[in-house]
Protein backbone atom coordinates (compact mmCIF):
# COMPACT_ATOMS: atom_id res chain seq x y z
CA UNK A 1 0.00 0.00 0.00
CA UNK A 2 1.15 3.25 -1.06
CA UNK A 3 0.93 6.13 1.35
CA UNK A 4 0.42 10.17 0.12
CA UNK A 5 0.50 13.03 1.94
CA UNK A 6 -2.88 15.08 1.37
CA UNK A 7 -1.68 18.79 -0.07
CA UNK A 8 -3.38 19.68 3.48
CA UNK A 9 -1.51 18.22 5.81
CA UNK A 10 1.90 19.28 3.99
CA UNK A 11 0.66 23.47 3.41
CA UNK A 12 0.58 22.76 7.37
CA UNK A 13 3.91 21.97 7.73
CA UNK A 14 4.69 24.61 5.61
CA UNK A 15 2.98 26.71 7.61
CA UNK A 16 4.15 25.29 10.83
CA UNK A 17 7.55 25.68 9.95
CA UNK A 18 7.42 28.87 8.75
CA UNK A 19 5.85 29.83 12.18
CA UNK A 20 8.57 28.57 13.86
CA UNK A 21 11.30 29.95 11.82
CA UNK A 22 9.02 33.50 12.14
CA UNK A 23 9.63 33.00 16.43
CA UNK A 24 12.55 31.75 15.89
CA UNK A 25 13.72 34.91 13.86
CA UNK A 26 12.30 37.32 16.02
CA UNK A 27 13.62 35.60 19.11
CA UNK A 28 17.23 35.98 17.46
CA UNK A 29 16.76 39.70 16.08
CA UNK A 30 14.99 40.61 19.79
CA UNK A 31 18.37 39.68 21.19
CA UNK A 32 20.36 41.54 18.70
CA UNK A 33 18.22 44.47 19.09
CA UNK A 34 17.78 44.33 22.61
CA UNK A 35 18.76 47.38 25.35
CA UNK A 36 22.20 46.97 26.90
CA UNK A 37 22.23 46.38 30.54
CA UNK A 38 22.52 49.19 32.79
CA UNK A 39 25.78 50.35 34.21
CA UNK A 40 26.30 49.97 38.23
CA UNK A 41 29.59 50.80 39.50
CA UNK A 42 29.97 49.82 43.00
CA UNK A 43 33.78 50.96 43.73
CA UNK A 44 33.25 49.38 47.44
CA UNK A 45 33.31 46.10 45.80
CA UNK A 46 35.32 46.63 43.13
CA UNK A 47 38.71 45.19 42.55
CA UNK A 48 39.26 47.67 39.56
CA UNK A 49 38.92 51.06 38.45
CA UNK A 50 36.48 49.64 35.64
CA UNK A 51 37.77 51.90 33.10
CA UNK A 52 37.41 55.07 35.52
CA UNK A 53 41.01 57.75 34.48
CA UNK A 54 41.89 60.68 36.44
CA UNK A 55 41.62 63.15 33.74
CA UNK A 56 42.91 66.26 35.50
CA UNK A 57 43.99 67.70 38.40
CA UNK A 58 44.43 64.39 40.43
CA UNK A 59 46.49 62.17 41.46
CA UNK A 60 46.28 58.77 39.90
CA UNK A 61 42.64 56.96 41.11
CA UNK A 62 43.37 53.91 43.61
CA UNK A 63 40.64 51.68 45.91
CA UNK A 64 39.68 52.02 49.23
CA UNK A 65 37.12 50.92 51.79
CA UNK A 66 34.52 53.20 51.10
CA UNK A 67 35.30 53.10 47.41
CA UNK A 68 37.88 55.32 44.71
CA UNK A 69 40.16 57.71 46.66
CA UNK A 70 40.42 61.10 44.49
CA UNK A 71 42.57 63.21 45.70
CA UNK A 72 42.55 66.58 43.45
CA UNK A 73 45.71 68.37 42.80
CA UNK A 74 44.20 71.86 41.47
CA UNK A 75 41.42 74.14 40.86
CA UNK A 76 39.59 71.85 37.90
CA UNK A 77 39.70 68.19 38.79
CA UNK A 78 37.47 65.89 36.94
CA UNK A 79 37.41 61.87 36.40
CA UNK A 80 36.06 60.15 33.51
CA UNK A 81 34.27 56.91 32.90
CA UNK A 82 34.51 54.20 30.19
CA UNK A 83 32.31 54.57 26.91
CA UNK A 84 28.78 53.53 28.23
CA UNK A 85 25.64 51.86 26.03
CA UNK A 86 22.49 53.26 27.53
CA UNK A 87 18.83 52.08 26.82
CA UNK A 88 17.55 54.22 23.68
CA UNK A 89 14.10 54.40 25.46
CA UNK A 90 13.84 54.41 29.14
CA UNK A 91 13.58 57.25 31.64
CA UNK A 92 17.04 57.09 33.17
CA UNK A 93 18.74 58.30 36.31
CA UNK A 94 22.03 58.68 37.88
CA UNK A 95 22.60 57.80 41.30
CA UNK A 96 25.71 59.14 43.06
CA UNK A 97 27.14 58.18 46.21
CA UNK A 98 30.50 60.27 47.56
CA UNK A 99 31.64 62.68 50.44
CA UNK A 100 33.88 65.51 50.10
CA UNK A 101 35.92 67.41 52.32
CA UNK A 102 36.09 70.43 49.75
CA UNK A 103 33.38 73.01 49.57
CA UNK A 104 31.06 73.86 46.42
CA UNK A 105 29.31 72.82 43.81
CA UNK A 106 30.13 69.11 41.64
CA UNK A 107 29.15 69.01 37.68
CA UNK A 108 28.11 65.97 36.13
CA UNK A 109 28.59 66.05 32.23
CA UNK A 110 27.66 63.74 29.55
CA UNK A 111 28.72 63.92 26.12
CA UNK A 112 29.39 60.94 22.69
CA UNK A 113 32.32 59.48 22.73
CA UNK A 114 34.83 61.05 20.97
CA UNK A 115 33.33 64.65 21.16
CA UNK A 116 34.27 67.45 23.74
CA UNK A 117 31.65 68.29 26.81
CA UNK A 118 29.62 71.27 26.96
CA UNK A 119 27.89 73.33 29.56
CA UNK A 120 24.14 72.63 28.03
CA UNK A 121 25.30 69.01 28.56
CA UNK A 122 25.63 69.30 31.96
CA UNK A 123 23.92 68.68 35.49
CA UNK A 124 25.16 70.61 38.40
CA UNK A 125 24.75 69.44 42.37
CA UNK A 126 25.89 69.88 45.79
CA UNK A 127 26.60 67.27 48.76
CA UNK A 128 27.55 68.41 52.13
CA UNK A 129 30.95 68.67 52.99
CA UNK A 130 32.29 65.63 54.90
CA UNK A 131 29.24 63.50 55.38
CA UNK A 132 27.82 61.09 52.83
CA UNK A 133 25.44 62.71 50.17
CA UNK A 134 23.60 60.80 47.40
CA UNK A 135 22.57 62.32 44.42
CA UNK A 136 19.65 61.45 42.12
CA UNK A 137 19.91 63.05 38.46
CA UNK A 138 17.19 62.95 35.31
CA UNK A 139 19.28 62.28 32.73
CA UNK A 140 18.03 62.54 29.06
CA UNK A 141 18.02 59.78 26.33
CA UNK A 142 21.61 59.06 25.60
CA UNK A 143 21.79 55.48 23.64
CA UNK A 144 25.32 53.78 22.62
CA UNK A 145 28.37 55.10 23.34
CA UNK A 146 28.22 58.01 26.23
CA UNK A 147 30.68 58.91 28.66
CA UNK A 148 30.38 60.93 32.05
CA UNK A 149 32.83 63.19 33.52
CA UNK A 150 32.77 63.99 37.12
CA UNK A 151 34.09 67.77 37.93
CA UNK A 152 34.71 67.86 41.65
CA UNK A 153 34.68 71.29 43.83
CA UNK A 154 37.41 73.49 42.54
CA UNK A 155 40.06 72.99 45.56
CA UNK A 156 42.84 70.68 46.37
CA UNK A 157 40.83 68.02 48.93
CA UNK A 158 40.17 64.35 49.33
CA UNK A 159 36.83 63.14 47.94
CA UNK A 160 35.74 59.52 47.82
CA UNK A 161 33.18 58.21 45.70
CA UNK A 162 31.56 54.62 46.61
CA UNK A 163 28.51 54.15 44.09
CA UNK A 164 27.70 55.51 40.41
CA UNK A 165 24.76 53.69 39.29
CA UNK A 166 22.05 53.94 35.93
CA UNK A 167 18.93 53.05 36.65
CA UNK A 168 15.26 53.57 35.44
CA UNK A 169 12.78 56.43 36.23
CA UNK A 170 9.73 54.99 38.52
CA UNK A 171 10.39 51.14 38.24
CA UNK A 172 11.59 49.77 41.82
CA UNK A 173 10.82 51.51 45.31
CA UNK A 174 7.53 53.84 45.92
CA UNK A 175 6.13 54.06 42.69
CA UNK A 176 2.46 55.38 43.30
CA UNK A 177 1.04 57.39 45.74
CA UNK A 178 -2.45 58.49 46.53
CA UNK A 179 -4.10 60.41 48.84
CA UNK A 180 -7.88 60.49 51.06
CA UNK A 181 -9.48 62.00 53.47
CA UNK A 182 -7.46 60.49 56.49
CA UNK A 183 -5.01 57.90 54.88
CA UNK A 184 -2.51 57.63 51.95
CA UNK A 185 -1.77 54.53 49.82
CA UNK A 186 1.40 54.01 48.79
CA UNK A 187 2.68 51.45 46.42
CA UNK A 188 6.44 49.59 46.62
CA UNK A 189 7.87 47.45 43.63
CA UNK A 190 10.90 45.43 43.13
CA UNK A 191 11.72 45.06 47.17
CA UNK A 192 12.29 42.24 48.53
CA UNK A 193 12.83 41.48 52.48
CA UNK A 194 13.03 43.99 55.24
CA UNK A 195 12.88 47.56 54.33
CA UNK A 196 11.39 50.61 55.39
CA UNK A 197 9.12 54.10 54.36
CA UNK A 198 11.14 57.13 55.46
CA UNK A 199 9.51 60.88 54.64
CA UNK A 200 10.90 63.82 53.63
CA UNK A 201 9.05 67.72 53.14
CA UNK A 202 10.40 69.13 49.46
CA UNK A 203 12.63 71.13 51.39
CA UNK A 204 14.49 68.25 52.94
CA UNK A 205 17.32 66.93 50.13
CA UNK A 206 17.17 63.28 49.55
CA UNK A 207 20.47 62.60 51.61
CA UNK A 208 17.97 63.48 54.89
CA UNK A 209 16.61 60.46 54.11
CA UNK A 210 19.40 58.79 56.66
CA UNK A 211 18.26 61.28 59.65
CA UNK A 212 14.27 60.98 60.26
CA UNK A 213 12.57 58.43 61.66
CA UNK A 214 10.71 55.76 59.37
CA UNK A 215 6.92 55.81 58.85
CA UNK A 216 6.70 52.82 57.81
CA UNK A 217 8.43 49.11 58.05
CA UNK A 218 7.73 45.36 56.98
CA UNK A 219 9.05 42.33 54.94
CA UNK A 220 8.35 43.35 51.56
CA UNK A 221 7.39 40.77 48.65
CA UNK A 222 7.34 41.99 45.11
CA UNK A 223 4.56 44.63 44.53
CA UNK A 224 3.01 46.07 47.72
CA UNK A 225 0.36 48.41 48.73
CA UNK A 226 0.72 50.11 52.29
CA UNK A 227 -1.62 51.95 53.95
CA UNK A 228 -0.49 54.71 56.60
CA UNK A 229 -2.42 57.92 58.47
CA UNK A 230 -2.59 60.94 56.32
CA UNK A 231 -2.06 62.88 59.53
CA UNK A 232 0.58 62.56 63.09
CA UNK A 233 1.16 64.36 65.71
CA UNK A 234 4.44 66.74 65.16
CA UNK A 235 5.93 69.39 68.43
CA UNK A 236 2.09 68.45 70.31
CA UNK A 237 0.39 69.60 66.48
CA UNK A 238 -1.41 67.60 64.18
CA UNK A 239 0.41 67.22 60.55
CA UNK A 240 -0.17 66.63 56.90
CA UNK A 241 2.00 63.98 55.13
CA UNK A 242 0.28 65.56 51.87
CA UNK A 243 3.34 67.50 50.82
CA UNK A 244 5.69 64.85 51.80
CA UNK A 245 7.87 62.40 49.62
CA UNK A 246 8.11 58.69 50.64
CA UNK A 247 10.91 56.91 50.30
CA UNK A 248 12.05 52.97 50.52
CA UNK A 249 15.37 52.51 52.80
CA UNK A 250 16.78 49.30 54.05
CA UNK A 251 20.00 49.14 56.65
CA UNK A 252 23.28 48.45 55.11
CA UNK A 253 27.00 48.33 56.25
CA UNK A 254 29.41 51.33 56.57
CA UNK A 255 29.59 53.85 55.49
CA UNK A 256 26.07 54.76 54.18
CA UNK A 257 24.00 52.62 56.94
CA UNK A 258 21.21 53.19 54.85
CA UNK A 259 20.68 52.18 51.04
CA UNK A 260 17.91 54.16 49.23
CA UNK A 261 15.55 52.29 46.80
CA UNK A 262 14.15 54.28 44.28
CA UNK A 263 14.25 58.06 44.06
CA UNK A 264 10.80 58.33 46.15
CA UNK A 265 7.29 59.66 45.37
CA UNK A 266 5.12 62.41 46.32
CA UNK A 267 1.36 62.26 46.07
CA UNK A 268 0.01 61.82 42.83
CA UNK A 269 -3.50 62.56 43.49
CA UNK A 270 -5.70 63.78 46.54
CA UNK A 271 -9.61 62.85 46.75
CA UNK A 272 -11.32 63.58 49.19
CA UNK A 273 -14.71 64.97 50.74
CA UNK A 274 -13.89 69.00 51.57
CA UNK A 275 -12.71 69.56 47.72
CA UNK A 276 -14.66 71.39 45.23
CA UNK A 277 -16.33 68.94 43.04
CA UNK A 278 -17.47 71.76 40.65
CA UNK A 279 -15.87 71.07 36.80
CA UNK A 280 -13.41 73.08 35.02
CA UNK A 281 -15.74 75.95 33.85
CA UNK A 282 -16.28 76.41 29.55
CA UNK A 283 -15.95 79.89 28.10
CA UNK A 284 -18.01 80.49 24.98
CA UNK A 285 -15.09 82.81 23.23
CA UNK A 286 -11.53 83.10 23.27
CA UNK A 287 -11.67 86.56 23.99
CA UNK A 288 -9.43 87.50 27.06
CA UNK A 289 -7.61 89.95 29.03
CA UNK A 290 -4.93 90.85 31.44
CA UNK A 291 -7.56 92.61 33.73
CA UNK A 292 -6.31 96.43 34.12
CA UNK A 293 -9.84 97.95 34.55
CA UNK A 294 -12.76 95.90 35.47
CA UNK A 295 -15.42 97.72 34.11
CA UNK A 296 -14.30 98.34 30.26
CA UNK A 297 -13.03 94.14 30.66
CA UNK A 298 -16.66 93.30 31.18
CA UNK A 299 -17.83 95.49 28.72
CA UNK A 300 -15.53 94.11 25.91
CA UNK A 301 -17.06 91.06 26.42
CA UNK A 302 -14.20 88.72 27.96
CA UNK A 303 -14.78 85.26 28.46
CA UNK A 304 -10.88 84.75 29.75
CA UNK A 305 -9.37 87.17 32.75
CA UNK A 306 -5.84 86.88 34.07
CA UNK A 307 -4.77 88.95 37.18
CA UNK A 308 -1.60 89.36 38.77
CA UNK A 309 -0.89 88.38 42.54
CA UNK A 310 2.12 89.40 44.35
CA UNK A 311 2.50 87.28 47.33
CA UNK A 312 4.78 90.12 49.04
CA UNK A 313 2.17 92.56 49.12
CA UNK A 314 -0.57 89.91 50.52
CA UNK A 315 1.89 88.74 53.59
CA UNK A 316 1.20 90.53 57.11
CA UNK A 317 4.12 90.21 59.19
CA UNK A 318 2.55 92.51 61.88
CA UNK A 319 -0.24 90.11 62.37
CA UNK A 320 -3.14 93.16 62.43
CA UNK A 321 -6.57 92.79 64.53
CA UNK A 322 -8.35 92.64 60.93
CA UNK A 323 -5.76 90.19 58.56
CA UNK A 324 -6.83 87.13 57.38
CA UNK A 325 -5.68 84.48 58.90
CA UNK A 326 -4.45 80.68 57.98
CA UNK A 327 -3.70 77.85 60.21
CA UNK A 328 -1.26 75.21 59.15
CA UNK A 329 0.24 72.63 62.11
CA UNK A 330 -0.42 75.29 64.35
CA UNK A 331 0.74 78.17 63.33
CA UNK A 332 -1.05 80.92 61.93
CA UNK A 333 -0.22 82.98 59.11
CA UNK A 334 -1.34 86.18 58.45
CA UNK A 335 -2.66 88.36 55.26
CA UNK A 336 -3.39 91.39 54.51
CA UNK A 337 -7.34 92.20 54.53
CA UNK A 338 -7.15 95.21 51.89
CA UNK A 339 -4.67 93.51 49.61
CA UNK A 340 -7.01 90.26 49.42
CA UNK A 341 -10.20 92.07 48.74
CA UNK A 342 -8.62 93.88 45.69
CA UNK A 343 -8.22 90.85 43.94
CA UNK A 344 -11.47 91.03 41.55
CA UNK A 345 -12.55 87.49 41.12
CA UNK A 346 -16.34 87.68 42.19
CA UNK A 347 -17.20 90.34 39.65
CA UNK A 348 -15.16 88.50 36.85
CA UNK A 349 -16.26 85.10 37.79
CA UNK A 350 -19.83 85.76 38.58
CA UNK A 351 -20.14 87.40 34.59
CA UNK A 352 -19.12 84.18 33.58
CA UNK A 353 -15.55 84.88 33.14
CA UNK A 354 -12.81 82.21 33.32
CA UNK A 355 -10.16 83.47 35.93
CA UNK A 356 -6.03 83.07 35.59
CA UNK A 357 -4.53 84.17 38.42
CA UNK A 358 -1.00 84.86 38.16
CA UNK A 359 1.07 84.22 41.14
CA UNK A 360 3.87 86.33 41.34
CA UNK A 361 7.03 86.85 44.06
CA UNK A 362 8.25 90.70 43.83
CA UNK A 363 11.30 92.27 45.99
CA UNK A 364 9.99 94.74 48.75
CA UNK A 365 11.45 96.96 51.31
CA UNK A 366 10.97 94.63 54.31
CA UNK A 367 13.96 92.70 54.60
CA UNK A 368 11.90 89.32 56.33
CA UNK A 369 9.49 89.54 54.15
CA UNK A 370 11.97 88.99 51.21
CA UNK A 371 13.96 86.35 53.37
CA UNK A 372 11.01 84.49 53.38
CA UNK A 373 9.03 84.92 50.49
CA UNK A 374 12.46 85.29 47.52
CA UNK A 375 14.83 82.10 46.86
CA UNK A 376 17.71 82.25 49.36
CA UNK A 377 20.29 83.06 45.57
CA UNK A 378 17.95 86.02 44.41
CA UNK A 379 19.97 88.72 43.31
CA UNK A 380 19.61 92.69 44.14
CA UNK A 381 20.65 92.73 40.08
CA UNK A 382 17.18 91.41 39.38
CA UNK A 383 15.95 93.67 36.63
CA UNK A 384 12.27 93.46 37.28
CA UNK A 385 12.51 93.32 41.19
CA UNK A 386 10.99 89.43 40.84
CA UNK A 387 11.93 86.47 42.49
CA UNK A 388 11.79 82.68 42.21
CA UNK A 389 9.78 81.15 45.21
CA UNK A 390 11.56 80.32 48.45
CA UNK A 391 10.81 76.36 48.71
CA UNK A 392 14.42 75.66 50.09
CA UNK A 393 13.90 76.10 53.79
CA UNK A 394 11.07 75.15 56.10
CA UNK A 395 10.46 78.97 56.99
CA UNK A 396 10.18 79.84 52.88
CA UNK A 397 8.37 76.51 52.35
CA UNK A 398 5.50 76.79 55.14
CA UNK A 399 4.69 80.64 54.16
CA UNK A 400 4.73 79.63 50.28
CA UNK A 401 2.26 76.65 51.20
CA UNK A 402 0.65 79.11 52.94
CA UNK A 403 -0.22 81.55 50.62
CA UNK A 404 -1.25 78.98 48.42
CA UNK A 405 -3.72 77.23 50.48
CA UNK A 406 -5.39 80.30 51.31
CA UNK A 407 -5.89 81.61 47.99
CA UNK A 408 -6.83 78.15 46.66
CA UNK A 409 -9.26 77.94 49.57
CA UNK A 410 -10.40 81.31 48.85
CA UNK A 411 -10.81 81.27 45.46
CA UNK A 412 -11.33 77.61 44.36
CA UNK A 413 -12.96 76.12 47.37
CA UNK A 414 -16.31 75.44 48.30
CA UNK A 415 -17.03 78.71 49.69
CA UNK A 416 -18.56 80.83 45.97
CA UNK A 417 -18.46 83.99 48.22
CA UNK A 418 -15.39 85.41 47.04
CA UNK A 419 -15.88 83.86 43.26
CA UNK A 420 -14.00 81.27 41.78
CA UNK A 421 -10.13 81.16 39.78
CA UNK A 422 -10.00 78.09 37.43
CA UNK A 423 -5.93 78.67 36.74
CA UNK A 424 -3.36 78.91 38.54
CA UNK A 425 -0.30 79.98 36.53
CA UNK A 426 2.88 79.74 38.35
CA UNK A 427 5.24 82.73 37.84
CA UNK A 428 6.09 84.77 34.82
CA UNK A 429 7.87 83.86 32.01
CA UNK A 430 10.64 81.73 33.57
CA UNK A 431 12.11 80.92 31.05
CA UNK A 432 13.24 84.12 31.14
CA UNK A 433 14.58 83.55 35.06
CA UNK A 434 17.06 86.41 35.39
CA UNK A 435 14.44 88.66 34.34
CA UNK A 436 10.89 86.91 35.63
CA UNK A 437 11.76 84.29 38.51
CA UNK A 438 15.32 85.66 39.66
CA UNK A 439 17.67 83.21 41.71
CA UNK A 440 20.80 84.48 40.81
CA UNK A 441 22.82 83.04 38.22
CA UNK A 442 21.96 79.30 38.00
CA UNK A 443 22.56 76.33 35.90
CA UNK A 444 19.60 74.92 33.92
CA UNK A 445 19.04 71.94 35.63
CA UNK A 446 19.03 73.62 39.33
CA UNK A 447 16.11 76.32 38.09
CA UNK A 448 14.24 73.43 37.06
CA UNK A 449 14.31 71.33 39.92
CA UNK A 450 13.78 74.34 42.12
CA UNK A 451 10.58 75.61 39.56
CA UNK A 452 8.89 71.97 39.83
CA UNK A 453 9.18 71.72 43.73
CA UNK A 454 7.20 75.26 43.55
CA UNK A 455 4.88 74.04 41.30
CA UNK A 456 4.26 70.79 42.60
CA UNK A 457 3.48 72.48 46.15
CA UNK A 458 0.98 74.75 44.68
CA UNK A 459 -0.60 72.10 43.04
CA UNK A 460 -1.20 70.18 45.95
CA UNK A 461 -2.66 72.79 47.22
CA UNK A 462 -4.60 73.95 44.67
CA UNK A 463 -6.34 70.27 44.72
CA UNK A 464 -6.70 70.25 48.22
CA UNK A 465 -9.48 73.13 47.82
CA UNK A 466 -10.62 71.79 44.26
CA UNK A 467 -11.35 68.77 42.14
CA UNK A 468 -11.09 70.81 38.59
CA UNK A 469 -8.53 73.96 38.90
CA UNK A 470 -5.13 73.68 37.50
CA UNK A 471 -1.73 74.88 37.88
CA UNK A 472 0.49 76.03 35.39
CA UNK A 473 3.83 76.67 33.93
CA UNK A 474 4.87 79.80 32.09
CA UNK A 475 6.82 80.74 28.98
CA UNK A 476 8.00 83.02 26.68
CA UNK A 477 7.73 82.76 22.83
CA UNK A 478 11.26 81.55 22.74
CA UNK A 479 12.03 77.84 22.35
CA UNK A 480 14.94 76.50 20.98
CA UNK A 481 16.51 80.18 21.26
CA UNK A 482 17.39 81.51 24.81
CA UNK A 483 17.11 85.19 26.00
CA UNK A 484 19.61 86.85 24.97
CA UNK A 485 21.44 83.76 25.28
CA UNK A 486 22.87 83.53 28.61
CA UNK A 487 22.98 79.59 29.87
CA UNK A 488 23.04 80.83 33.30
CA UNK A 489 19.90 83.25 32.91
CA UNK A 490 17.66 81.62 31.01
CA UNK A 491 16.61 78.56 29.61
CA UNK A 492 15.07 77.69 25.96
CA UNK A 493 11.37 77.13 26.55
CA UNK A 494 11.62 73.26 24.70
CA UNK A 495 14.75 72.63 27.56
CA UNK A 496 12.38 73.80 30.35
CA UNK A 497 9.93 71.28 29.04
CA UNK A 498 12.10 68.35 28.63
CA UNK A 499 14.01 68.99 31.99
CA UNK A 500 10.58 69.58 34.15
CA UNK A 501 9.34 66.48 32.67
CA UNK A 502 12.35 64.42 33.50
CA UNK A 503 11.89 65.71 37.14
CA UNK A 504 8.69 65.19 37.75
CA UNK A 505 9.02 61.68 36.49
CA UNK A 506 11.58 61.41 38.97
CA UNK A 507 9.36 61.87 41.80
CA UNK A 508 6.09 61.37 40.84
CA UNK A 509 4.03 62.38 37.91
CA UNK A 510 1.21 64.80 38.81
CA UNK A 511 -1.49 66.94 37.02
CA UNK A 512 0.44 70.26 34.98
CA UNK A 513 -0.35 72.62 32.56
CA UNK A 514 1.35 75.06 30.09
CA UNK A 515 0.86 78.66 30.01
CA UNK A 516 2.28 79.66 26.68
CA UNK A 517 3.25 83.63 25.49
CA UNK A 518 3.14 83.00 21.68
CA UNK A 519 4.87 86.65 21.00
CA UNK A 520 5.49 87.91 17.63
CA UNK A 521 9.02 87.53 16.71
CA UNK A 522 9.53 91.41 16.47
CA UNK A 523 7.70 92.70 19.59
CA UNK A 524 7.03 95.37 17.95
CA UNK A 525 5.29 94.24 14.84
CA UNK A 526 2.27 92.11 14.99
CA UNK A 527 2.49 90.33 11.85
CA UNK A 528 2.72 87.18 13.07
CA UNK A 529 2.38 86.02 9.28
CA UNK A 530 5.81 87.43 8.79
CA UNK A 531 7.99 85.57 11.22
CA UNK A 532 11.02 83.98 9.51
CA UNK A 533 11.88 81.97 12.83
CA UNK A 534 8.76 80.28 13.48
CA UNK A 535 9.00 77.19 11.55
CA UNK A 536 6.61 74.29 11.27
CA UNK A 537 8.94 71.90 13.40
CA UNK A 538 10.50 71.14 16.43
CA UNK A 539 13.56 72.69 15.75
CA UNK A 540 11.95 76.28 15.51
CA UNK A 541 13.71 78.76 17.46
CA UNK A 542 10.52 80.20 18.36
CA UNK A 543 6.81 79.55 18.83
CA UNK A 544 4.51 82.02 17.57
CA UNK A 545 0.53 82.79 16.36
CA UNK A 546 2.43 81.42 13.44
CA UNK A 547 3.65 77.98 14.39
CA UNK A 548 1.32 77.65 17.12
CA UNK A 549 0.52 73.76 16.51
CA UNK A 550 4.02 72.72 17.18
CA UNK A 551 3.80 73.13 20.86
CA UNK A 552 0.39 71.03 21.19
CA UNK A 553 2.17 68.98 18.93
CA UNK A 554 5.12 68.50 21.02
Amino acid sequence: MQLVASPLKNWTRILGLSWVCLILSWVYTSRLNAEPALPSFDFRLNTSLAGWTATHDLEPLTLGTNGLILHSTGQDPYLTSPPLDLPSEARLLIRIHLRTEVPGPLQLFYYKDGTSPTEAQSLHFDVRRFSWGETCLPLPVLGKGWRFRLDLPAAPGLTELAKVQIETVGTVGVVDATASDRQIEITVDGVNGEAEIAALYPYQPLHDVHRVRPIHQQHFEGRTTVRIPRFFFADDHPADRIYQRFIVRRRVDAPFHYETIGTGHYVKSLSHSKQNQDPFPSATSKKGLQVQMLDDALALGIQHAGLNVNLAGLIDLGKKPDSYRWVIEGTTYHFHRRAIDAIQVKPLSDAGVVVSLIILAYETQNSEINRLLLHPNYSKDAPNKLGAFHTITRDGFEWYRACWEFLADRFSGTNPAHGRVANYIVGNEVTAHWHWANQGETPANQFIEDYCRAVRTAHIAVRKASASARVYLSFDHHWTLTYLDQPLRSIAGRSLLDGFTSQMFLNGNFEWHVAYHPYPENLFNAKTWDDTTALPNFDTPRITFKNLDVLTRY
